[in-house]
């Protein structure tokens, strides 16, 4: 799929689960609470490589949130929030 391409091309751009644990135990640790953004656009490109596709797959968003609910660390997300910046890197306006 693409989304598994575009981690072997750039792996520091995804969040494992490892890193994902390494965060939320960071964050325990510390004493904090965690909101995390779950950005919505996935900036792939068409066919012609020329356009951004807007077609979020929330599969991964799903994941991550079952994953972190039935955690040890389920309260130390205080919570997530949906949005990105839809001028990132100018390419949508």
């Amino acid at each position: 799929n693409r989304f598994a391409q575009a981690c072997n091309k750039n792996p520091q751009l995804c969040l494992t689960m490892q890193r994902w644990e390494e965060v939320l135990k960071f964050a325990q640790d510390a004493g904090a609470s965690i909101v995390f953004t779950l950005a919505y656009i996935r900036h792939t490109k068409d066919e012609s490589g020329q356009n951004d596709q807007q077609d979020w797959d929330s599969t991964n968003a799903r994941q991550l949130l079952q994953y972190t609910a039935h955690s040890k660390y389920a309260t130390t997300v205080f919570g997530f929030e949906l949005g990105n910046e839809v001028t990132h890197k100018g390419k949508i306006e």
